[in-house]
């Protein structure tokens, strides 16, 4: 497996980068992770259009033009026909402090991985302890979601839900959120990063959805909960703890999970 850094490719377990580099030192940079089907990146130009949104918001400036044709040449070159590939852009090398002067060029790494088919387990949520912070992408420093997946682990649960100061539903660590109420979808609005897969549900639901900002007791209404990303796609939940709350699996959901499947399929 290659790791392409800056214009060229190394082997993976030899690719390295500076102890200067500020992605390093104080989390300055961006990243994108998309689901590879059949070779092919899934929903490309959404990650590259939340990319391009992350690095404007950071004022790190890296023309992002470029990186569809540097991204296919990697799958390509790692011979991926299923995996998942990452790519990450920091402001470049600095010195010790926050100061942003005086930086040369930006970091461009891009990884990629393998991953074989697993079977879908219903997973058991944490409501964690730690504040979710809205940003406007995938930025590398994001400590709360850190934290907030090591409290879940400990206490043998697959992911934490997060919550805003106001203690609005945002999302969990690394997925977003969805519950059905009847045959109606609901989903945070706001407070949370919009996935690309949350995207796609969206677009391919033949439920009506409803987008809007709920608190702990519209989810306990819910008949069926799940949570999306591009490495579980759709995972259902039915537990949340120490809450006790539970849901059943549903149908509606394995509709949903289907309807996912066949658009990603459409890429072969």
């Amino acid at each position: 497996m290659f790791t392409y850094i800056n214009g060229e490719f190394y082997p993976a377990d030899k690719a390295k980068i500076s102890v200067r580099d500020r992605g390093f030192r104080v989390g300055d940079g961006c990243f994108e992770t998309i689901l590879i089907h059949a070779g092919i990146p899934y929903q490309l130009a959404l990650h590259m259009e939340r990319l391009t949104k992350s690095l404007k918001y950071l004022k790190i400036k890296a023309g992002t033009k470029t990186f569809p044709k540097i991204i296919k040449k990697t799958i390509t070159k790692n011979k991926i026909r299923e995996g998942f590939l990452r790519i990450a852009v920091t402001r470049g090398q600095s010195g010790f402090g926050y100061s942003a002067k005086n930086i040369g060029n930006p970091t461009i790494i891009i990884e990629t991985e393998k991953s074989a088919p697993k079977k879908i387990k219903p997973a058991k949520l944490w409501l964690s302890s730690y504040i979710k912070q809205p940003l406007p992408g995938k930025i590398i420093s994001n400590i709360n979601s850190v934290l907030a997946r090591i409290e879940a682990e400990e206490n043998g649960c697959v992911d934490s839900l997060m919550l805003d100061n106001e203690k609005k539903i945002c999302e969990t660590s690394a997925a977003n959120i969805f519950w059905f109420i009847g045959n109606k979808l609901y989903t945070p609005k706001s407070g949370m990063l919009e996935g690309t897969i949350r995207s796609a549900i969206i677009r391919l639901s033949p439920f009506s959805i409803i987008r809007g900002n709920f608190t702990m007791d519209d989810i306990k209404k819910a008949d069926a909960v799940f949570i999306t990303n591009v490495a579980w796609k759709i995972l259902p939940v039915v537990e949340l703890q120490p809450l006790g709350l539970q849901w059943k699996e549903s149908e509606k959901i394995k509709i949903l999970y289907q309807l996912l499947t066949e658009d990603i399929h459409g890429l072969d």
